[in-house]
């Protein structure tokens, strides 16, 4: 029995000694968190004495008695003090609040407000390190995916974005739906045009960054952007790599093709694959036939008897290239 009793002594201390190291470290990760939230804010970090912020579990069981003179309950008077003094002189702080404001108000009113361009523009006002300018951009990408279109004077205040729109098909449809798929599409269109923005964006840095191994010049068209971006990609590639490409006329033509598609110009994809017609049907003579069929496509998808005929190809070609 005094066995028993010692190893159930022993199991007790150790759930003890469990629990107590548990919650410090929570706490410890919670105060961190925290610190870090509001140094984004621009706010003061917690000191010792704030809810959350000691070291160990037995300080938040300190009894509510006065110390020496100090009245009753001082600790939250001061840090509502000196949470209102750091609001009043925190202009980033400011700037969050007015944005917050102007949604209440839209909100308020009926009257659409674009939240995402509007917080955009606030971050952008207090961007001054990287991390201010992810967050800036990731309004931009939020606004972008889920286009998010700004009354102007071509576009009216009805057709910009209100409030829940998506939220009926998103909470009440089932996954297959007709209005979930479409929502699903919406996001999914969204995401690629930012990416493609992004690409597109991407290619102009390297061309400024290149001017002279790009050796376009004068307002290129999206072509000649392509062409200059292939120029300085291609300049850093050893022979080897060269030899792999297919290359006509100078010009790495299957990479052209990709990058138009990667940066969303599938019209001028389609535009540039037709001028160099001899070279595509020499590679693939089905490949204008597929590319024309996906472009026309609304949806960008290619009816049921070209997929059949390109999945047919596409394995004709993977099983002759494994013999």
């Amino acid at each position: 029995q005094l066995i028993i009793n010692a190893l159930e002594s022993g199991y007790r201390e150790t759930c003890q000694d469990f629990e107590s190291t548990f919650e410090r470290h929570l706490q410890n990760d919670w105060e961190n968190t925290k610190n870090r939230l509001l140094e984004e804010l621009g706010q003061q970090s917690t000191t010792e004495g704030a809810l959350g912020s000691s070291a160990s579990p037995e300080s938040h069981r300190r009894p509510f008695t006065a110390v020496g003179d100090e009245p009753l309950m001082s600790g939250g008077s001061r840090r509502r003090e000196r949470g209102t003094t750091s609001l009043k002189m925190n202009p980033r702080m400011l700037h969050y609040a007015k944005g917050v404001g102007q949604v209440n108000q839209a909100r308020l009113s009926n009257n659409s407000l674009p939240v995402m361009d509007l917080f955009e523009k606030v971050t952008h006002e207090l961007s001054g390190d990287d991390r201010s300018q992810q967050i800036t951009a990731s309004w931009h990408m939020l606004a972008t995916i889920l286009d998010e279109r700004v009354p102007n004077e071509v576009l009216g205040a009805e057709q910009a974005l209100t409030e829940a729109e998506f939220s009926v098909p998103y909470l009440y449809s089932t996954y297959y739906s007709p209005a979930s798929v479409q929502v699903r599409n919406h996001f999914i269109r969204g995401a690629r045009r930012y990416l493609e923005e992004q690409f597109v964006e991407y290619v102009d840095r390297t061309l400024t960054q290149f001017p002279r191994e790009a050796s376009i010049g004068g307002v290129p068209s999206v072509n000649h952007k392509i062409r200059g971006y292939l120029n300085v990609k291609l300049n850093r590639l050893d022979p080897a790599q060269k030899a792999q490409l297919e290359v006509s006329h100078g010009q790495a033509m299957w990479a052209h093709l990709y990058y138009l598609f990667r940066a969303g110009c599938v019209t001028d994809a389609l535009s540039y694959a037709m001028q160099h017609e001899p070279f595509f049907m020499h590679s693939e003579r089905n490949f204008l036939t597929y590319l024309k069929a996906y472009v026309d496509s609304v949806d960008h998808r290619l009816p049921r008897n070209l997929r059949d005929r390109l999945h047919a190809d596409f394995n004709r070609y993977a099983h002759n290239t494994h013999d």
